[in-house]
């Protein structure tokens, strides 16, 4: 399965990328690493207009998909892709930091993510769930 996470304009290169998570699931359709007798990693893609191709983003799987494919939930402004994250991902886990809503930014021109939380104050005012 995959899903959109960003779409936009990159000045630097003057092309126009995609970028989507791409995950592997069992035939219920539940989030497994396992897909017959293999092993695949979840993975993150872009695509490039100008070249016309999809290519492995070097993220080492750490940045953080998104809520879901509501719309609103992704943003695009400046070269920049923004999404709020999901609660469920490993990102926190691995590097010990307790969950906190948070949006991802994610960098079309040199193809950096970061993660700004969301203050607990405010985080009532987004009318989505955060799984």
């Amino acid at each position: 399965m995959c899903y959109l996470d960003g779409f936009g304009y990159d000045r630097v290169t003057d092309d126009y990328k995609v970028i989507r998570y791409i995950f592997f699931a069992n035939p219920n359709n539940e989030c497994y690493k396992c897909l017959g007798n293999k092993y695949f990693e979840p993975l993150w893609e872009i695509y490039s207009l100008r070249s016309n191709s999809w290519r492995k983003l070097d993220v080492d799987n750490d940045m953080p998909p998104s809520l879901d494919t509501t719309e609103g939930n992704h943003v695009y402004m400046d070269g920049v892709c923004h999404w709020l994250c999901r609660k469920d991902y490993g990102y926190w886990k691995k590097h010990n930091i307790p969950f906190q809503p948070s949006l991802v930014s994610f960098y079309l021109s040199n193809e950096v993510f970061f993660i700004t939380p969301i203050p607990s104050d405010v985080d009532d005012c987004f009318d989505v769930e955060t799984n």
